[in-house]
Protein backbone atom coordinates (compact mmCIF):
# COMPACT_ATOMS: atom_id res chain seq x y z
CA UNK A 1 0.00 0.00 0.00
CA UNK A 2 2.83 2.38 0.82
CA UNK A 3 4.40 2.00 -2.65
CA UNK A 4 1.12 3.05 -4.26
CA UNK A 5 1.05 6.27 -2.24
CA UNK A 6 4.58 7.08 -3.40
CA UNK A 7 3.68 6.39 -7.03
CA UNK A 8 0.53 8.51 -6.72
CA UNK A 9 2.47 11.39 -5.14
CA UNK A 10 5.17 11.24 -7.82
CA UNK A 11 2.56 11.17 -10.60
CA UNK A 12 0.76 14.16 -9.10
CA UNK A 13 4.03 16.07 -8.74
CA UNK A 14 5.05 15.42 -12.35
CA UNK A 15 1.64 16.36 -13.71
CA UNK A 16 1.68 19.59 -11.69
CA UNK A 17 5.07 20.51 -13.15
CA UNK A 18 3.90 19.89 -16.71
CA UNK A 19 0.71 21.91 -16.17
CA UNK A 20 2.63 24.85 -14.73
CA UNK A 21 5.11 24.79 -17.63
CA UNK A 22 2.25 24.75 -20.11
CA UNK A 23 0.56 27.71 -18.45
CA UNK A 24 3.82 29.65 -18.39
CA UNK A 25 4.27 29.05 -22.12
CA UNK A 26 0.74 30.30 -22.86
CA UNK A 27 1.32 33.47 -20.83
CA UNK A 28 4.56 34.13 -22.70
CA UNK A 29 2.84 33.73 -26.07
CA UNK A 30 -0.01 36.02 -25.00
CA UNK A 31 2.46 38.69 -23.88
CA UNK A 32 4.29 38.57 -27.22
CA UNK A 33 1.04 38.75 -29.18
CA UNK A 34 -0.29 41.71 -27.18
CA UNK A 35 2.97 43.65 -27.29
CA UNK A 36 4.29 42.86 -30.77
CA UNK A 37 4.86 46.56 -31.48
CA UNK A 38 7.51 46.78 -28.75
CA UNK A 39 10.12 45.29 -31.08
CA UNK A 40 11.27 46.61 -34.42
CA UNK A 41 11.60 44.61 -37.65
CA UNK A 42 15.11 43.43 -36.71
CA UNK A 43 14.02 42.09 -33.33
CA UNK A 44 15.45 44.90 -31.20
CA UNK A 45 13.35 46.36 -28.40
CA UNK A 46 12.06 49.87 -29.06
CA UNK A 47 12.11 52.84 -26.70
CA UNK A 48 8.42 52.27 -25.93
CA UNK A 49 9.24 48.67 -25.06
CA UNK A 50 11.96 49.74 -22.64
CA UNK A 51 9.62 52.21 -20.96
CA UNK A 52 6.79 49.70 -20.62
CA UNK A 53 9.01 46.93 -19.23
CA UNK A 54 10.75 49.28 -16.82
CA UNK A 55 7.43 50.56 -15.45
CA UNK A 56 6.01 47.05 -15.00
CA UNK A 57 9.20 45.34 -13.76
CA UNK A 58 11.69 47.85 -12.32
CA UNK A 59 13.50 45.08 -10.45
CA UNK A 60 14.65 43.53 -13.76
CA UNK A 61 16.88 46.49 -14.57
CA UNK A 62 20.27 47.34 -13.12
CA UNK A 63 21.28 50.98 -12.89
Amino acid sequence: MNIYKKILALTFLLSSVFVSLGLAQNNTSDFCARHANLWDSEGRITLEGHKMLYLQHPDWWFD
